[in-house]
This record gives structure tokens, C-alpha cells and sequence, in this order.
């Protein structure tokens, strides 16, 4: 006969807890806007229209580097602000607002909503409006809901007027020719402004779109004086992104106090650790562990008396299904 089994052994010992990832956030690595808007820095918009950089090498003088305000002015040619204005003037490679709002696309806030991607479909993705609608879950409110909505509320809606239904009824209307090569604007500026904003394929943006191909594109004849402003409009926007020179940039460097900026801020006293120290503060990048932060010190009082006669409200919308959700996560609860 096999003999009975033994005990049990005991349970080994937990192993050691990984380190801590890195803060989450808007700005910085890893952030939704993780190059800033690009105003400052080599290839920003001071930058490229200045042909120096003194706002950014004040603001680092004055509170040292990396700190939050350069975070979110920084960026240099890769920030939002130089990409809008490089994809307005029709630089098809520009990237507009990086990942885009995350409203539309592949599990977007729309297809949460509703189940499918309605805004694709209707606005497409094409121009600086549609792709900064764009992103999907991975764009700034893509991931609001979390894509766990279990019955989507607007899905009846999609339902009863498929996606499908209306393009195929936007396709059996003629194109305008408003945008598009050769279209009105295109003739009257002498450049598609309009097309590069909305796009000219996919969903109502097509309607539009046609160029001198369409209803009203054809009939526009070319040679409009206004092809000067176009012109003037397409250079200030190269300025802005960089890929024009500035006319000014030579006469900005000739001045003292551009070039003094940024050591006269640095010199003044308390600059770099007062006024940084709340900034930074504010901002969440220098918050040392287990430290109080002065401004939220200050504050308590007032959050605390806010979170008292708010609670009942969050507690009951949090209830409510979808609204519960949205309500709660722009809270923080």
C-alpha cells in the first residue's frame, strides 16, 4: 500500500516589489503632448521668427532647467504650434496635435459611445481638423471611458442611420469644387487653405473637394489678384514652421536686450528658487517624496470645504451609467 502524503510545505517569501514607473502626465515622456506646443526652443516658433531664442533662455535662466513652463512652451520644430502651422500651409508630413484628441478613430470616445467609429466616417481623417479629431484610444480622450462601455448608449442611434447609409448618400452628391487642386480657393489664393483644414476625401469633407473638376471649381477662371494674400498667408505660416526664413531674423539679434534677457532674469534674486519652487510646484515636477507642497498647504482648507459639498453630487452621478464614468474620471475619482 503507498504511503500517506506528507504536509504541505510552507509558502517562500514574497518576492521584492519593482520599482516605480514614471509619473504619468500630459507633458513630458511618454504624455500626450510630450513635446509642448514648440513656441520655445531650437526650431519653435520665437526661434524661427526671431532667429534666437531669448523667452526660452529666460525662462530656464530663471528657473532652472527642465522645469514645467518649458515643458509645456518647449518642443522646438517638433511642438504643436510650428506642426499646426506646417500642415495648415499643406506639408502633407506635418503631425497634428501628435496623437490627435482621440474623438474619433479605432475605439475612440465616439466609438465607445456608439460602437463604431461615426466620426471617421462621417469627417474621414484627412486635413489638420479631422486627424486632430483623430487618434483613437491612444488620443487625449480616447481613453476617457477606458473602452468599457458595455452597452454603448448612441449605438440605436448608429443603428437605425448606419455609417454606410450616409456615406453612400454623401457619395451621390456632386463635388463643389470648393477645395481640391485647381478648386475656388485654390484659384482665388493661389493655395488650398480650406482643403488643409478639412481635408478633400472621406465622409462630407468630399462634397467639398472636387477642384476644378467641380460644380463650382470650374467655373472660378484663374489669375485672382488675391493670389498675393495666399501667397503672404503660405510664407508668415513657413516662418512659423520653420521651413521659411524670417525676414526679421537678422535685425532681432542686434538688440542688447534680446541677447541680456536671459542673464539679467537669471541675476534676479530669488528668481530661480522661489518663483520656481511654486511653479515646479504647481506643476508636479518637483515634488519630493512625502513632501507638502506649499501651494496645496495653502489651499487645504479651501479643497477640503469643495470635496465636502461635492461628495453627494460625484457620489450620486457616479451611479449613472456612462455619465458616472465620464463625470468621475474628469474628477479624479
Amino acid at each position: 500500500m503507498p504511503g500517506a502524503n506528507g504536509s504541505d510545505g510552507s509558502n517562500g517569501s514574497n518576492g521584492s516589489n519593482g520599482s516605480n514607473g514614471s509619473d504619468g502626465g500630459i507633458i513630458g515622456s511618454g504624455g500626450t503632448i510630450s513635446d509642448g506646443l514648440g513656441v520655445t526652443g531650437s526650431g519653435g516658433v520665437v526661434s524661427n521668427i526671431l532667429g534666437t531664442d531669448p523667452v526660452g533662455g529666460a525662462v530656464d535662466a530663471a528657473l532652472g532647467g527642465n522645469n514645467g513652463i518649458t515643458q509645456i512652451l518647449g518642443g522646438g520644430d517638433g511642438g504643436i504650434v510650428p506642426q499646426l502651422a506646417a500642415a495648415v500651409a499643406g506639408d502633407p508630413n506635418a503631425t497634428v496635435l501628435g496623437g490627435g484628441l482621440g474623438i474619433d478613430g479605432s475605439n475612440g470616445l465616439l466609438a465607445d459611445l456608439a460602437g463604431v467609429d461615426v466620426g471617421g466616417g462621417v469627417l474621414g481623417t484627412q486635413g489638420v481638423i479631422p486627424a486632430g479629431l483623430a487618434g483613437g484610444n491612444d488620443g487625449l480622450l480616447g481613453a476617457l471611458l477606458g473602452d468599457n462601455v458595455a452597452n454603448p448608449p448612441l449605438a440605436p442611434v448608429v443603428q437605425a442611420v448606419p455609417t454606410s447609409t450616409l456615406a453612400g448618400a454623401v457619395a451621390q452628391v456632386p463635388q463643389l469644387g470648393i477645395t481640391g487642386n485647381g478648386g475656388a480657393v485654390d484659384k482665388l489664393i493661389g493655395v488650398d487653405l480650406v482643403g488643409n483644414l478639412v481635408g478633400t476625401s472621406g465622409g462630407v469633407t468630399s462634397v467639398l473637394a472636387g477642384g476644378s473638376s467641380g460644380a463650382i471649381g470650374g467655373q472660378v477662371p484663374a489669375g485672382s489678384p488675391l493670389t498675393a494674400v495666399g501667397s503672404t498667408v503660405t510664407s508668415a505660416l513657413g516662418v512659423v514652421a520653420g521651413t521659411s526664413p524670417s525676414p526679421i531674423a537678422g535685425a532681432a539679434s542686434s538688440l542688447p536686450a534680446l541677447d541680456s534677457l536671459s542673464g539679467q532674469l537669471g541675476s534676479v534674486p530669488l528668481a530661480g528658487s522661489a518663483i520656481g519652487t511654486v511653479l515646479d510646484t504647481v506643476s508636479g515636477t518637483t515634488s519630493a517624496p512625502g513632501a507638502t507642497s506649499p501651494v496645496s498647504g495653502a489651499l487645504a482648507p479651501v479643497t477640503s470645504t469643495v470635496s465636502t459639498v461635492t461628495a453627494p453630487v460625484t457620489s450620486t452621478l457616479g451611479s449613472v451609467p456612462v455619465v458616472g464614468g465620464v463625470v468621475t474620471g474628469l474628477l479624479g475619482k
